[in-house]
């Protein structure tokens, strides 16, 4: 996925948003993780996310996967559709 314009810290010249992955089964959440987007290499107002997730400890099910991020700067909160996969 990638994410554009960004707003970059005035004194880092990085972005300063949160990047939110949460997959969920029957509207619980099962696995969430956080990450800086300004610790990600070559940060800047465009960010690539590539991710893998660890999967194994699921059981077979039907899961979605929700991206979120959260721009600090800019005060401004994006979430792309959700995406269903099944594990079988």
């Amino acid at each position: 996925m990638q994410v554009y314009n960004l707003g970059l810290d005035s004194k880092t010249h990085k972005p300063s948003a949160e990047i939110v992955y949460a997959i969920s089964r029957d509207g619980q959440t099962v696995l969430n993780r956080t990450e800086e987007a300004g610790k990600m290499p070559n940060a800047g107002a465009q960010v690539t996310i590539e991710k893998t997730m660890p999967l194994r400890t699921l059981p077979p099910g039907r899961y979605t996967v929700v991206i979120q991020v959260k721009d600090k700067v800019k005060n401004q909160t994006i979430t792309p559709p959700s995406v269903a996969f099944e594990l079988r």
